[in-house]
């Protein structure tokens, strides 16, 4: 017996099957991480346009119990994204964010919210200039709150061990293994640890809450790129690998 089901959501990945067929991985506000054949897709007229990534969708699909994945049967599209597509670097920014979330979801989180921050990650993404600074906070505030849902945000403001306060610690020490700062004191022989700015840590409070005035040390290549490195190592801890984007990430942001 089959349950066919409407959902409102974003196309993360479309990859050609066949010679006319589409799997497409899809987030679902209502169920998260959603995988669907949709056949004839690259002849039929029903998914003109809309399968394809920055793209949200009203899409019906069709589940049974012992098939791998869901029926695509069709779709009308809500929203896209104009100047991300017209953008190889929103483009390259977006489909790392979209990667991010594809590769985390494992079906058991806060799909509702994730699909929120999504959208708000796509919208910003599209809505603001082209200036480094400002797509590079987008991206690093969708990459923490994404952190954050996930279990796995840096200790920012205190020690991950003892909790003493940044503003407290003679010397700026991060975890390389990606669990936030640690004390001078609580460092363990040999363990492995990282120097970081007192404005590289500026900058990425200010990437968590990106309110007010932006910090001036955004202007520096080197904070900007410690930021990353910082953020990188949170991923690598749960990941355990690098994505297959941030190859090309790396290169449009340097």
């Amino acid at each position: 017996m089959s349950e066919k089901f409407k959902t409102e959501a974003f196309v993360l990945r479309a990859v050609n099957y066949g010679e006319r067929d589409v799997i497409v991985t899809l987030y679902s506000r209502e169920r998260g991480l959603l995988s669907a054949l949709a056949k004839n897709a690259r002849s039929s007229k029903r998914f003109a346009g809309g399968i394809q990534l920055f793209r949200k969708v009203d899409a019906m699909l069709d589940r049974k119990a012992g098939r791998e994945v869901d029926l695509f049967l069709e779709m009308n599209v809500l929203a896209h994204y104009p100047n991300i597509e017209s953008s190889y670097d929103k483009i390259t920014i977006g489909s790392y964010g979209s990667e991010l979330l594809r590769e985390l979801s494992k079906g058991d989180e806060d799909s509702e919210r994730l699909f929120d921050l999504l959208e708000a990650f796509y919208r910003e993404l599209d809505e603001l200039g082209d200036d480094a600074r400002t797509v590079e906070t987008i991206l690093h505030h969708f990459e923490l709150r994404l952190l954050g849902r996930f279990g796995a945000l840096p200790l920012l403001h205190t020690c991950h061990r003892c909790g003493k306060s940044h503003a407290d610690m003679e010397k700026l020490l991060f975890k390389r293994t990606g669990e936030g700062l640690l004390c001078v004191d609580c460092r363990r022989p040999g363990e492995a640890v990282g120097v970081v700015e007192v404005d590289t840590l500026s900058a990425l409070h200010y990437y968590m809450e990106p309110a007010g005035s932006m910090p001036e040390a955004l202007l520096m290549p080197d904070v900007r790129q410690q930021s990353r490195r910082v953020v990188n190592n949170s991923f690598r801890l749960i990941l355990q690998r690098d994505l297959k984007s941030r190859a090309m990430l790396e290169a449009v942001l340097a």
